[in-house]
């Protein structure tokens, strides 16, 4: 990202209420965020160019993290930066 470009975040949340809420909180802080419901939906060819990946872990089982393995092994996402969220 060069100096003075906003950072954009593709943001992974299925819930479309809660995905909307974090969407806003990042627009806010002037980053450009790209919308998603699930890793899935994107092929190899599709993914936009993103900064940061925030990805939600609530739908899986706490100890089970094959949603971020999933994401490391996507040719197009391997080295970015992710958060992982995930709470009870």
């Amino acid at each position: 990202m060069s100096n003075g470009a906003r950072a954009t975040v593709l943001l992974v949340e299925p819930d479309a209420a809660l995905r909307r809420l974090l969407a806003l909180g990042l627009q806010h802080q002037g980053m450009r965020v790209i919308e998603a419901s699930a890793l899935s939906i994107f092929s190899a060819r599709q993914l936009p160019r993103a900064d940061l990946l925030l990805l939600d872990m609530d739908n899986s089982a706490a100890s089970d993290w094959s949603l971020l393995d999933e994401a490391r092994e996507h040719p197009s996402l391997g080295a970015l930066p992710v958060v992982a969220l995930a709470w009870e």
